[in-house]
């Protein structure tokens, strides 16, 4: 779906999640989503925490983490908790955050992995410029980790370098997923992504490929898809 501003996106994908939620709580009685980080996720939740939903329903995980306290900048956990907790009916339990502070990075992937549901109901990601889904970048080491790793801990191309991330294949066997770029910029990861063939190592946001997929009008459409 193309949308025509940064603010018609952000209400798209929250209208999403409100579809998501409804249908996972009619269904399970619970709703397990999995958020992102960066500046474009802050007008999603900002969307998403004007929403009337059994929100008392929901239980909030995170994509990725960098490893830094809950209260620096860089904190996915930190953004997120701070625009959703300004609804009344979300309460700081239902985050599951991933403690990007503790000095062993691996040890607390372990302990995230202990938390996670099943499934997840919804994936929320942002479409990186070099094609990554959050921390996992092309050839990440993500991809060798051992098949029953759930969440990896990482060292990536871009500051900060010490990430906590969910394994490639948590992604892609969650119920439905939400992918959004914004900006020129991702033109050509998003024509990759799109119309490539499938090499989830070399193009990750493939991992997604079978959920919705948002971008507004700065992409420049017709770069994205060659026409």
């Amino acid at each position: 779906m193309v949308c025509a501003s940064a603010a018609e996106l952000a209400r798209a994908a929250a209208m999403h999640v409100a579809q998501v939620v409804r249908h996972s709580v009619a269904q399970r009685d619970w709703a397990y989503l999995a958020l992102p980080g960066g500046p474009n996720a802050r007008r999603i939740f900002e969307e998403m925490v004007l929403l009337q939903l059994p929100w008392d329903k929901v239980e909030f995980y995170f994509l990725d983490e960098r490893c830094v306290p809950p209260v620096h900048p860089a904190s996915n956990f930190g953004q997120a908790s701070d625009i959703l907790l300004e609804n009344p009916r979300i309460g700081d339990h239902q985050f599951q955050r991933m403690l990007g502070e503790e000095r062993d990075p691996a040890a607390e992937a372990l302990r995230y992995a202990q938390t996670l549901p099943e499934r997840f109901d919804l994936v929320l990601a942002e479409l990186g410029s070099e094609g990554n889904l959050g921390s996992i970048f092309p050839h990440s080491a993500a991809f060798d980790a051992d098949p029953d790793v759930r969440v990896v801990a990482l060292e990536v191309p871009h500051k900060p370098r010490f990430r906590l991330a969910l394994a490639p294949k948590v992604l892609a066997d969650a119920r439905d997923s939400l992918v959004y770029a914004r900006g020129a910029d991702h033109a050509v990861a998003l024509h990759a992504a799109l119309h490539s063939p499938i090499d989830v190592r070399a193009r990750p946001a493939q991992l997604l490929c079978h959920g919705l997929w948002l971008w507004d009008s700065s992409c420049g459409a017709s770069r994205a898809f060659g026409q």
